[in-house]
């Protein structure tokens, strides 16, 4: 990808210790400096939180995907992010912020710990669900997006989590982004009832200190380490929500978190398909087609 990039514009910058080179497709329509001054404001966030692990050097590529606007994917290696979206998507500052975001504390979390392969898959809810949660409250604090987008997208992560149950997808990539979101939700809010004060940036503050950094992670790793920072005990909860089949109470998370569950959504896809949620029937349906999209010419109907 990076040889079919062409004459790609080159930026060069600082963020505290750590100098960036950002490289940038010719075909890509969002504003250079816009990102620039996003990406300074995330890695130094991160970089004071996480200051004993945060690369010095760091390379980040930005592709245009032109067969697909609202395509957005990313993903990390040591060293480095590559980010890839098509032009709808990165001119929407909230999804570009939040993939950005994600990939950059992907240096930390799924880059700098290392996981055991037996227990690879059972820990994906922490790389990928925790990531996206710290991704947000960052973004948050940054004012980089708003609460009420904020809400929108846990709004459609509800969605998403509900659909997978009802036909059987739990397996799916995507679940680990959504149920580990809410994991995590849930895991500083059993510190708030209890007015504990702790939260899950503190922790990763702490764990970047911890000597078992450097070992391989599992569940049982991560519920010790998360009762040494806390000297809580978690023990029942992941038996129960982690390891167990249980189901997060969603709904009693939101309500004891302050935030409120719509009663519908609405998000598009490049097929040209509009999706809702009917609350009180508890199910998806097809809100609106573009007649002149995939889904419809694939014979979807409304």
């Amino acid at each position: 990808s990076y040889w079919a990039m062409g004459t790609s514009r080159v930026v060069v910058a600082s963020s505290g210790q750590m100098t960036w080179t950002l490289a940038v497709d010719p075909k890509w329509q969002t504003n250079v400096n816009v990102m620039e001054r996003e990406l300074t404001q995330i890695l130094s966030y991160y970089g004071n939180l996480l200051p004993l692990k945060t690369p010095q050097r760091l390379s980040i590529f930005l592709f245009s995907l032109p067969f697909d606007a609202h395509y957005s994917h990313g993903f990390a290696r040591h060293g480095g992010i590559v980010l890839q979206m098509g032009q709808s998507a990165a001119s929407q500052g909230a999804t570009r912020r939040v993939l950005m975001a994600h990939e950059l504390f992907h240096l930390y979390n799924g880059e700098g710990l290392r996981f055991s392969p037996k227990d690879y898959a059972g820990t994906a809810w922490f790389r990928e669900g925790m990531t996206q949660y710290i991704a947000f409250k960052s973004l948050l604090t940054l004012g980089l997006i708003s609460h009420e987008q904020f809400q929108e997208w846990m709004t459609s992560s509800i969605v998403r989590t509900m659909s997978a149950k009802q036909h059987g997808q739990l397996h799916k990539a995507d679940f680990a982004y959504h149920h580990g979101f809410f994991t995590s939700l849930a895991i500083e809010q059993q510190w708030a009832l209890h007015h504990t004060g702790y939260n899950l940036e503190n922790f990763w503050h702490f764990l970047s200190q911890h000597k078992a950094w450097n070992a391989l992670q599992t569940n049982a790793s991560i519920r010790e380490l998360l009762t040494a920072y806390s000297a809580f005990d978690f023990q029942d909860f992941f038996k129960q929500y982690i390891t167990g089949k249980r189901p997060l109470p969603i709904e009693s998370l939101l309500k004891l978190s302050g935030y409120c569950f719509r009663s519908m959504t609405t998000w598009r896809y490049s097929i040209g398909v509009e999706y809702a949620y009917d609350a009180q029937n508890a199910r998806l349906y097809v809100k609106s087609l573009d007649p002149n999209g995939a889904g419809a010419q694939a014979g979807l109907k409304i």
